[in-house]
């Protein structure tokens, strides 16, 4: 068990592990207050759960499941450039999946059981930021004063019911409804969310516009080399190749910077529906 909240994956998942993601689930049963956690296919630890937990821990379990299978409508699409969107898709599941293992070891190894600091945390995170990473964190600290070492501490108190309904009705009203508040889940995996295909068709658009855009820009510098060849053919005065007007438009670095700039730009758009929620 680690000494710190669960943290951010701040490098990429190894092959074997999202192998290893992409079996693992997890389901409440609220009248027996377990949780059991499947880590490979016929395999699953089952664990008491405090009914403060109940509706935190079938949150990320539902979600775990929307990553999932917005995660595997995506890699069906062999034609577009998917590598980022489904790394950042592995990244949510590898840090939900840690959330839940903490739980599990927080749980076993203490003796008064009824507390996580690392769940009470995320719930932090996940009521008030919609977001995990260091930049949800530190605003998590400056707008409520939230921090793990409170948390852990007992100083700061996330089971108000204010703020869970709070969630759930930004949830609602969210573009994307990850909360799963009134979905179902057993023993069985549950068929595809709604959610899930709405998600993903709106990722695989945008890949699809950025992939139109930078095929329109490829054609658009192989007609303008074209067009350097003919007038370096022709022997114009001043017309070399690489040079228009006699001016350089391949001076060394600028299509690298300008190929890095659009690289940046359509991580952003992508990722747009991977962040923060209000």
């Amino acid at each position: 068990m680690s000494s710190g909240a669960v943290r951010w994956p701040t490098k990429e998942v190894s092959g074997t592990m999202k192998k290893n993601l992409i079996t693992r689930r997890s389901y409440l049963v609220r009248r027996e207050s377990r949780i059991h956690i499947f880590t490979k296919p016929g395999s699953k630890s089952v664990a008491d759960v405090p009914s403060k937990y109940h509706d935190i821990l079938h949150t990320v379990s539902f979600q775990y499941e929307v990553y999932k299978h917005v995660l595997q409508i995506i890699q069906e699409h062999t034609e577009l450039e998917t590598e980022d969107v489904v790394e950042r898709l592995f990244l949510h599941m590898k840090y939900l999946d840690d959330v839940r293992q903490e739980f599990l070891g927080e749980t076993r190894n203490q003796k008064d059981a009824s507390s996580s600091p690392t769940l009470e945390y995320h719930m932090w995170l996940e009521y008030t930021q919609g977001a995990y990473d260091a930049v949800a964190r530190k605003q998590l600290s400056e707008e409520y004063k939230v921090t793990y070492g409170k948390v852990k501490s007992g100083k700061v108190n996330v089971l108000e019911p204010v703020l869970r309904e709070s969630y759930v009705r930004r949830c609602g009203n969210a573009k994307y409804d990850k909360c799963g508040a009134n979905v179902a889940m057993g023993k069985d995996p549950i068929p595809r969310p709604e959610v899930a295909r709405r998600w993903a068709a709106d990722i695989i658009n945008e890949l699809k516009a950025i992939q139109g855009a930078k095929d329109a820009d490829t054609m658009e510098k192989d007609r303008d080399a074209d067009d350097k060849v003919v007038d370096s053919v022709g022997g114009l005065p001043g017309h070399e190749v690489g040079m228009v007007g006699g001016e350089d438009r391949n001076r060394p670095g600028t299509e690298q910077e300008e190929e890095e700039q659009q690289q940046e730009i359509d991580r952003r758009r992508v990722g747009q529906g991977m962040g923060k929620e209000k």
